[in-house]
């Protein structure tokens, strides 16, 4: 599905990022993201005792379960960018615009080694600049637990009233400024 935000991928290759929809054959990197954020998944693994081979493979099925969940009717035309910086892919970006409603960021994700670097920063900041443009919140559901939610706070978001449904994730909402009531 085309991207309808065309504004926040000119401000990213300003600032010498380049996003491009993510491949099949973009699937190992896919997996190397998804993995180094579910670090407890793999730990878990092992405490079954499985196989180096078997932990890659209960992995590469999550990744798999996740990338269903965000292509079904509930994310309908969310688009996936891995997000390069110098040539290098150094993250993802997995969003969904519902025009009048809200920016949805269902993922984000940056490989370790370039985490604490300001590229999340200057994603999140950047995709704050679009959410003002087309007077829309930014919402991001984020695992309770995740050290990121104070990323989120420092950046001005704040978390919404908790969701019955998902008891371990918390909905963080930041508005632009003509939206905050």
């Amino acid at each position: 599905m085309p991207d309808p935000l065309v504004d926040y991928r000119q401000q990213l290759l300003r600032q010498g990022y380049t996003l491009a929809p993510a491949t099949v054959a973009d699937g190992e990197v896919l997996l190397t993201l998804f993995a180094s954020t579910h670090l407890a998944m793999q730990v878990l693994s092992q405490s079954f005792g499985w196989s180096d081979a078997a932990r890659l493979e209960y992995v590469r099925l999550q990744c798999h379960c996740q990338e269903r969940a965000y292509r079904g009717a509930g994310y309908a035309g969310a688009w996936l960018d891995l997000v390069r910086w110098a040539g290098h892919v150094v993250g993802r970006l997995y969003l969904l615009h519902r025009p009048g409603e809200q920016l949805r960021l269902l993922d984000i994700t940056l490989l370790p080694e370039y985490r604490g670097q300001g590229h999340g920063t200057a994603l999140l900041r950047t995709l704050q600049t679009e959410a003002s443009r087309i007077a829309t919140p930014l919402i991001a559901l984020v695992e309770k637990e995740n050290p990121a939610c104070h990323f989120y706070t420092r950046l001005g978001f704040f978390p919404t009233d908790p969701d019955p449904e998902l008891p371990f994730h918390q909905t963080w909402q930041w508005s632009p400024p003509s939206r905050i009531s």
